[in-house]
């Protein structure tokens, strides 16, 4: 919240709406870690949350974010778990703006904006994210063979974790719900 207040408009000047940024940003800057060769083995689950809502920012700024962290907001969630979920995420968001619309497709005259809504719930035995919009939908055995951003970027990816798992569905006309669970094993 906080971060967005900053990207929305003026610099707030309560003090503790930037204390809270200034707390944002440098966990974002441990999340920023995990690409570097002393990336932490782990992040708390405050810490994933923040991640997830940058990710979604980036892709989707419009999109409503609801988080929840469950009684224990320092358990550990690997870093693995932690960037396959982001950038599973990120291709669920990718592809909302891209398609949900129906821009590009027959329908192109009637494109609009789609509502979409991404729910985080992190705890100490888990992780789950859905994103759901309210597009165009599709029917997903009318995906071609090549195309991978489904099997491959989503569900491939979440099924690579130990514990992790993806669902998508979608039908037309009824928009499109992704779900990326990971449980500890």
């Amino acid at each position: 919240v906080a971060l967005l207040a900053f990207a929305r408009g003026p610099a707030p000047t309560n003090a503790a709406v930037r204390a809270a940024a200034r707390d944002a940003l440098q966990r974002l800057d441990e999340f920023t870690d995990l690409s570097r060769d002393h990336a932490p083995s782990s992040l708390d689950a405050e810490a994933t949350v923040w991640a997830l809502q940058a990710a979604t920012t980036d892709i989707a700024p419009e999109a409503i974010f609801v988080a929840t962290v469950g009684p224990h907001p320092k358990a550990q969630i690997p870093s693995d778990v932690v960037e396959a979920v982001r950038e599973a995420l990120r291709e669920a968001l990718r592809n909302t703006t891209t398609h949900a619309s129906g821009a590009g497709g027959p329908l192109t005259s009637l494109a609009r904006p789609v509502q979409s809504t991404v729910t985080v719930a992190a705890t100490k035995q888990s992780l789950v994210v859905t994103v759901t919009d309210y597009g165009v939908g599709f029917d997903d055995s009318a995906i071609p063979a090549g195309r991978l951003g489904i099997s491959a970027s989503i569900t491939g990816r979440m099924h690579q974790l130990a514990g992790g798992d993806a669902t998508v569905s979608s039908a037309p006309g009824h928009g499109t719900h992704v779900s990326l669970v990971w449980t500890r094993t």
